[in-house]
Order: structure tokens, then sequence, then C-alpha cells
């Protein structure tokens, strides 16, 4: 650091400890009148030489310049620091020397005002790269008009981005702490990383259906959605460097000059290549974002001359800022995954106490009918035949409860066995008609040309077709027609269960497997999870299950199965043989 130690006097100018000093002088010191051109040029060159018997062993860089801005001598230290001879040094002048931001224009200020001024500015070298210097500036007078200043610096970078460092860390963590919306967190990050940091930031995180560009910030606002534009719909397995390998490996990638055959191998494609070279990132700087020993997503910063080059050092902040974000990423999906939580919990004793409700109510009614004397054995029989149907409903309804918990939990299990498709069909027909009739409605099943033998467990899907046909029977008006058909579709069956009710609304249409869904939109449905243990068993058998629907004119679930190898014949649109 430069020295603020009282100096002692040198030959008109002062020294403290190998720092030269110069008397200053106030701008209302110095004297106005006109001098002589011949007078000012022979004080220059005096004051020249003296600077220089007095700079040329300081440790620290000096720079002696006219109040027009030209640069009259730089020390040997200086010359070191610039990466110029003292001629080319001489020959940039203080604008080729000094890069005026607001740093350097608060620093010429004071100096002006008071004669003297202190502070950390950005020098630039030869070769255009640029350091942080600690830097002094005195005006000083030798006895004539002419005036001049001195400029001692050393390069303070290290200290400076330490400093910097531990400013952005504080902050960041009061800006990560500051809400649970992960969109508006991690955008406030980025904005702190640029300018200080980056010209560039952006955060992208893996979510189920690719990667998600969720926060970008440029020293340029105009420039956002360049870079917004740059999304990911999958890791590119392989990528040797670039966000795509931050992702896939878990390890940062740093490519502190860019070049042509770098943005080449992190590029998808020609046009991503063309896009991120008309970007004009210099520097590259990439680290995951981990929680849970899982990598959840990348921060990257970019150079685009508005700073420095990366080096390592930046690379241990931004790891540290990575650190920090990848929690607040983590906490922020843990709570929200609570909330949901709780509201599912909510839904769920919602809808039992619901539906619970009913049949509790039929066996109590029952149960009072048959403490009664003088019912007929007729009688008695049909409120037993009650009694068990209303066990049976508080049986069903636990063990969709009991499922639905072993889908969510991951411990959901089928058992496969050979089972015939038309036999399937039939029981389906069989199973669902009396209900269908209840609600006079007419159950069309319709049989394939031939009967493949499905590996299945048949119990499963059966409650699959139960919960289908039983959806379709809710929401259909009376004196309509249900359809269950079955085909042969390359390797694998699909069913589908056709209605011609109310259909689905598309604002609906993408939560009809969601838990509960069907409990929140009337007073009719069951437990809500009928739809979502459906999903669960034909995924559990490797199929898929989806719908299709047009509000007024009825809805279609489909769901596939593997199609087994072995068939029997059998005539199209008729039941298995007895």
């Amino acid at each position: 650091m430069i020295s603020d130690q009282v100096p002692r006097p040198f030959g008109g100018f002062f020294a403290a400890q190998g720092v030269v000093r110069f008397l200053p002088v106030r701008p209302q010191s110095v004297r106005s009148e006109p001098a002589d051109v011949a007078a000012s040029s022979e004080a220059e060159r005096e004051s020249e030489a003296i600077w220089r018997v007095v700079a040329r062993h300081a440790p620290d860089g000096m720079l002696l310049t006219a109040t027009d801005g030209r640069i009259l001598a730089a020390n040997p230290a200086a010359c070191a620091l610039l990466g110029r001879t003292e001629e080319e040094t001489c020959a940039a002048g203080r604008a080729g020397v000094l890069v005026v931001d607001e740093a350097a224009t608060r620093l010429i200020e004071e100096r002006r005002r008071t004669g003297r001024a202190r502070g950390v500015v950005t020098l630039r070298r030869k070769d255009g790269s640029t350091f942080l210097a600690d830097a002094a500036s005195i005006v000083f007078t030798n006895g004539t008009a002419q005036t001049w200043t001195s400029l001692t610096f050393r390069d303070a970078t290290d200290e400076e981005r330490a400093r910097q460092a531990l400013e952005i860390l504080a902050d960041a963590g009061r800006v990560l702490a500051s809400s649970l919306d992960l969109r508006t967190t991690l955008k406030h990050l980025t904005d702190l990383v640029v300018p200080k940091l980056a010209d560039v930031c952006t955060v992208d995180l893996l979510e189920p259906d690719g990667v998600n560009r969720v926060a970008v910030a440029h020293r340029d606002p105009a420039r956002v959605a360049a870079f917004e534009q740059v999304r990911r719909h999958g890791v590119r397995e392989d990528a040797s460097c670039g966000v795509d390998y931050v992702l896939r490996t878990g390890e940062p990638s740093c490519i502190f000059e860019l070049t042509d055959e770098w943005l080449r191998a992190a590029a998808h494609d020609w046009k991503h290549f063309e896009m991120a070279r008309a970007l004009g990132v210099r520097s590259f700087l990439s680290v995951p974002l981990r929680a849970r020993s899982l990598t959840i997503g990348a921060l990257t910063l970019m150079s685009t001359g508005g700073v420095p080059s990366f080096g390592d050092h930046d690379l241990r902040l931004v790891q540290a800022l990575g650190e920090r974000a990848a929690a607040a990423i983590d906490n922020a999906r843990l709570y929200h995954r609570a909330q949901r939580a709780t509201q599912a919990r909510e839904e769920m004793i919602t809808a039992v106490s619901h539906d619970l409700g009913s049949p509790l109510g039929a066996i109590i009614g029952t149960a009072d009918l048959l403490s009664r004397s003088g019912l007929t054995d007729e009688e008695r029989r049909s409120l037993i035949a009650g009694l068990r149907r209303s066990a049976l409903w508080m049986q069903r309804l636990t063990e969709d409860l009991v499922d639905a918990a072993r889908i969510d939990a991951g411990h959901f299990t089928v058992e496969k066995k050979g089972c015939a498709l038309r036999h399937l069909l039939a029981e389906v027909l069989d199973l669902m008609r009396p209900l269908a009739r209840q609600q006079h409605l007419a159950l069309e099943v319709r049989f394939p040309d031939q009967d493949l033998v499905l590996p299945c467990d048949r119990e499963r899907i059966l409650r699959v077709f139960s919960n289908l046909v039983g959806n379709a029977i809710k929401f259909s008006p009376e004196g309509g027609s249900i359809t269950v058909t079955a085909s042969l579709e390359g390797d694998e069956v699909r069913f589908a269960v056709i209605d011609r009710g109310r259909g689905i609304s598309a604002e609906d249409l993408p939560h009809v497997f969601d838990r509960f869904w069907q409990a929140s939109r009337t007073s009719r449905a069951g437990s809500g999870v009928g739809l979502a243990i459906a999903e669960g068993i034909v995924k559990a058998h490797g199929g898929r299950i989806w719908v299709e629907s047009e509000p007024g004119a009825g809805s279609t679930f489909f769901f596939t199965l593997p199609a087994g190898e072995g068939e029997r014949g059998g005539a199209a649109g008729t039941p298995p043989p007895a």
C-alpha cells in the first residue's frame, strides 16, 4: 500500500520509505499570471531531471504528467507494471494508460480540488489488459506558474479482488436469503455479479423436461434477450467443455481465452456456434450448482471485454457463490415441496373424511335397522348385503390410499403373469356392466381380431379399467354410452375408454392424473386418487397413459401395455368361449 507516513525532505521534493512524495500545491496557491514559454520549458526540464533522480530507484510505479495529460517521464517500476518502454508510455499519454471510469474521474476531481488524491484506479497495459492500482496523485510546482502531477501507484489487483470478493459474498448471502421465490432470488444474484465480476451472468437449472435458463444479467440490458435464446433441451453427453460439460460431470469449465475451436466443441450445432460467436464472449467461467451431492444446475460468468479475462482467483470466488446459490435453491425447493405435501395432506384428509362419510353412515343406519324386531328374512338379507357393499366400499378407499402412498414412495410393484387379452376384456364387461346399467348407460367392449397373451398383473389391470370406466360412468349423462377398445399397434396393445360426457376443459386437462384433482371439482368424486393410481399401475407395467378431451364432446382415456408373443385365434367382436 502507498505509505501515508510523514515524509522527510529531499531536494525540494519529499520521499518516504522509497515512495516519492512531492510538495503539494493547492490550486489557489498556483500563480496564474502568464509565463514565458522558454522559462516554462526550462522549468519542466529541471523538474523532470529532479523527478528522475528521486524516482529511479522507487519500488512503486511513478508517472510525471503535465496538466494537459502528457506523460513526461516514467520510472522503471512503472514501465514494468505497464508492460511498456518509457517512450511507449509517454507516447500513450494519460488517456492511453488510465482507464477513465467512475473511480478515475473521482480521483481526478479530488486532485483538482485539493491538490492531492488517493484511490484505486484501473490502468491499461500495452497488450490491452488492465489491472487495479492503488494510486496517489499529487500536484506540485517548482517555483513557476507551471504545475505538474505525479502519479504513484502499485498493483493492487489481488488485494482489491479479495476485498471485492468479501463484499460480493456478503451481498450474495443477503440476496439469496431474501426470498424463497427461485426466479426472483437468482435474478438478484445475477444482477449482483454484473458488472462487478462479469459482463454476463446466467443460471441454468436441470429440470425433468431438460435444462431451463432461469436468470440472465448483461452489462447492456438490451442484449439480455440474446443470451436468453441460448437454451438447451437436454445435456450433451459428449460435451467436453461449456455448460453441458458442467451439468454432465459436476466439474467447473474455465476458458480464460475463448477461441473458435472451443466454441465449436461447446456448441450443439452450427447454428448454436454462430449464435455463440456473435455474442462476443472472450472469457468463460462456469461452475456447478451442487446440493446434497447432486448437480442441480450451473452458474456461468462471461467477459465480453468490459471486465478483464477471468483467472484462477475468479474461479475460487465463483465456486463460493455457486455453493451459496445451490444451498438457497435446494432450500427453496424443499420449502415448496413441504408446502405441497402439507396441501396434499389437507386435501387427503378432506377427501377421505368426505368419502368415508357415506359408507359409514350407511353402516350405522343399517345397524340400527337390523337391531329392530319384526324384520323378515328377505329384509334382513337385503340389509346385510348393504352392509357388505358399504364395507367393501371402505376397503376400496383404504386400498386406494395405500397404493397411492406406495406409488409416491416408489415401492409399488406388480406381478406379471400371462393373461389372455380377450378374457381380460370380458371380465371388464362383467365387472362394470351392472354399474353402468344403474346409471342407464350402455357399456360396449370391442374385442380385437386376435387374442394376445399379455404379461401383466391381472388384478391391477382390472383396477385400471375399473377406475377409468368408473370415471367415465361418473361423468356421462343418463342414456349415454361408454366404449372400451383394444388394438395391437407394433409391440404394444393400446386400450381406450371412450365416453360422450361433458369432457374436460383445456385448463384442467394437464391435471387429471394429479392427486385429489377430481375431489376438488365434483361432489360425486371418489377418493381423488383413482386416475393417479391407474397411471402408477400402467407405468409399473412399462406402459403409457394419457387423455384426449373436448369440452361438450366427451373424453377418451388411452393406455398401453407391452404386447405378449403368444396369440390365439378368435372371431372379431365376440367374447371368448366360456
